[in-house]
């Protein structure tokens, strides 16, 4: 009796399964990340197979693995803009530097991007892995702790590969399994490339790959600064004191035409001291940027502009050797 119905079933399913080696035959001649690169910089997002920013920083991340010593470039927009790894990792000989940034990025996306990169690097390759987070006043606007909504966060969860629990996110498949994953997935990517993004069933598949819109939570009101995301922020140092590497907390420039009509900047400069004082007690390295905040290497809010991210660079550098977290060569 069950004949009939399998062989039904199998005429249902063949021209589906058709259609997919199909696409992942087609995918295989696309330019995927992380068969060609050799640091994952998510400022090239747009020009790949995976189209935005979280689902690059997610897909491509078997780029961070290794045991080498390495910086990993944590943050929002301003990261992505201002810390350009081809001209961070000449100051840096002999270590990968990687730019994970996710513009909108809040510290809870920042914990996320964390457990991403110990997700790829066990505890026995952390020796030498550098988490460079860099801050800003609006990082810290929620007052809630949500890293599970986060745009990193979302995408992380898709497909099971990383579950989140009390203690963040855990990688569910192996490092062996993550890649196969990848490539499993490869046709969904390389299916919206072809149809164009906004098209209707692209955006059904992005529903499945990706969540662009921000997460629903509550907003600061009347200009006070909650303290949710400073509180993630000492988290994240404890756990980074416990499970491997080091954290660099990096103050950004704004320029004063920008920061100082602002009530929340002011709001972060009174109440950052104790935070930072905190993580620094778990062993976080605290740098101070914000003097690098001329109006004239700015774009007139948190970006500078293409002449001044080589000062950027050597300033980080240079901090970098000068706290001890990268050796002086």
């Amino acid at each position: 009796m069950l004949r009939p119905i399998l062989i039904q079933t199998a005429k249902l399913l063949a021209p589906t399964l058709a259609a997919y080696l199909a696409l992942l035959w087609l995918a295989a001649g696309m330019d995927f990340p992380a068969d060609s690169a050799t640091r994952l910089d998510s400022a090239d997002a747009e020009r790949s197979i995976l189209a935005t920013e979280p689902a690059y920083v997610m897909f491509a991340s078997k780029l961070l693995a290794g045991r080498d010593p390495a910086v990993m470039l944590i943050g929002p927009s301003n990261v992505k803009a201002g810390f350009r790894p081809a001209e961070l990792a000449p100051l840096l000989p002999g270590v990968a530097v990687h730019n994970m940034a996710v513009s909108g990025s809040n510290i809870d996306a920042m914990a996320a991007a964390v457990d991403l990169v110990y997700g790829q690097r066990p505890p026995e390759s952390r020796d030498g892995l550098v988490l460079v987070f860099g801050l800003w006043n609006g990082e810290f606007l929620h007052n809630e702790s949500i890293p599970a909504t986060t745009q990193l966060g979302r995408q992380m969860q898709r497909f099971g590969i990383f579950q989140h629990g009390p203690d963040g996110f855990t990688l569910q498949v192996g490092a062996g399994g993550f890649q196969m994953a990848t490539t499993l997935l490869r046709p969904i990517f390389a299916l919206q490339i072809l149809i164009g993004s906004q098209s209707p069933l692209a955006r059904r598949l992005a529903a499945r790959t990706e969540d662009q819109a921000p997460a629903q939570r509550p907003p600061a009101r009347d200009f006070e600064l909650p303290t949710a995301q400073f509180e993630t922020l000492v988290a994240v140092a404890d756990k980074v004191a416990r499970q491997g590497g080091r954290l660099v907390l990096v103050d950004l420039p704004l320029p004063v035409s920008f920061s100082g009509p602002d009530p929340m900047w002011h709001r972060y400069q009174a109440a950052k001291g104790p935070w930072l004082a905190a993580a620094r007690a778990k062993g976080a390295v605290y740098v101070d940027m914000q003097d690098m905040n001329a109006e004239e290497d700015l774009d007139g809010a948190t970006h500078p502009l293409p002449h001044a991210t080589h000062k950027w660079a050597e300033r980080l550098a240079a901090e970098l050797k000068a706290n001890g977290v990268i050796p002086a060569r």
